[in-house]
C-alpha cells in the first residue's frame, strides 16, 4: 500500500527518488509474501506444533493483509500471547 501511495507522490511532485523507494517498499513487501507463504506451508505440514488447532489467520491469508503476510504474523502474536 505504501509503495502504491509513493508512486502517487512521484507522479504528482516529479520527483524520481519517490519512485525508487516506491519500488523498493514493492520488492520488500514482495519477499514478505513469501515469507508468509513459507510459513503457511511449514504449518500446514506441521512444522508448528504448538499451533496446532489454532490456525485461523495462517488458513486465510489475505484476511487481515494483501499477501497472508499480517495473518502468519498475527496467529503467532496471538498464540504467543496466550503463553504468557
Amino acid at each position: 500500500m505504501y509503495s502504491r501511495f509513493l508512486r502517487e507522490a512521484a507522479e504528482i511532485t516529479g520527483d524520481t527518488l519517490l519512485s525508487e523507494i516506491a519500488a523498493e517498499f514493492q520488492r520488500i513487501g514482495e519477499r514478505w509474501t513469501e515469507v508468509a507463504h513459507l510459513f503457511r506451508q511449514a504449518a500446514e505440514a506441521g512444522a508448528f506444533p504448538s499451533l496446532a488447532g489454532d490456525k485461523r489467520g495462517i488458513a486465510a491469508p489475505g484476511r487481515y493483509g494483501r499477501g497472508g503476510v499480517v495473518s502468519v504474523t498475527q496467529a503467532l502474536i496471538v498464540r504467543q500471547g496466550r503463553r504468557r
